[in-house]
């Protein structure tokens, strides 16, 4: 009988009169489709705009001054 009380009020705690039912976060990666990549790039404010632009051209520069080198032992 003591367990059914303290499930009833673990009950009335998670699905209370009171409470707001939110839905649960999304973890992990959510794969979009072309169109809907499209549809947030055209939908984001022009500052956000500008400064995804600025971030592409600086990782392009940062890039093109980077020296690769490889081991030779291993190839």
């Amino acid at each position: 009988m003591a367990m059914s009380s303290e499930k009833k009020i673990h009950n009335d705690k998670v699905q209370g009169e009171g409470s707001v039912q939110e839905p649960q976060p999304v973890y992990g990666f959510i794969t979009k489709s072309p169109e809907e990549k499209l549809a947030d790039l055209v939908f984001r404010p022009d500052i956000e705009k500008l400064q995804a632009f600025t971030k592409m051209l600086r990782r392009n520069a940062t890039l093109k001054r980077g020296i690769v080198t490889y081991p030779t032992d291993n190839l």
